[in-house]
């Protein structure tokens, strides 16, 4: 009998969907107010937030449907696209603040930011998600 998915895991790949989602949405966003952000003359071409939301869309989805179909590939992927994704969002906002408030929400980003990362590891590293991949790669070997 196969191992049935925990409500952590569960969780976890609702956090992965939102992220994919907010991927798409900024894709959606770049792609219909192109001319409005050309006229902004920001420090990045609007391809930037074209390029980054597809970076986002991809690695939320596609960890998250990893992680549905039990891949062996990802726990890793999914480790990958957070830290990728975290870093992402750091140099983002130091490179190029949005206002001069933006210093004022960087304490609770960081811990946002290490709650995100603290879940997403310490959720792949309990042994029921451990045994849950693993029984996976048991019935491929078999």
């Amino acid at each position: 009998m196969k191992p049935k998915r925990s409500f952590e895991l569960k969780l976890l790949m609702v956090i992965l969907l939102l992220a994919g989602w907010f991927g798409a949405l900024r894709i959606a966003r770049a792609w219909h107010d192109w001319n409005w952000l050309i006229l902004f003359d920001l420090p990045v071409h609007p391809l930037y937030f074209i390029l980054s939301g597809a970076v986002w869309a991809a690695g939320g989805f596609g960890s998250a449907l990893g992680l549905w179909l039990r891949l062996r590939w990802a726990p890793l992927v999914t480790r990958l696209t957070a830290v990728v994704c975290a870093a992402w969002y750091w140099v983002e906002s130091l490179v190029f603040p949005h206002s001069p408030l933006d210093a004022a929400n960087r304490p609770f980003a960081a811990v946002m930011t290490a709650v995100l990362l603290g879940y997403i590891f310490g959720t792949l590293a309990l042994p029921r998600q451990v045994q849950f991949f693993q029984g996976e790669l048991r019935q491929e070997n078999q």
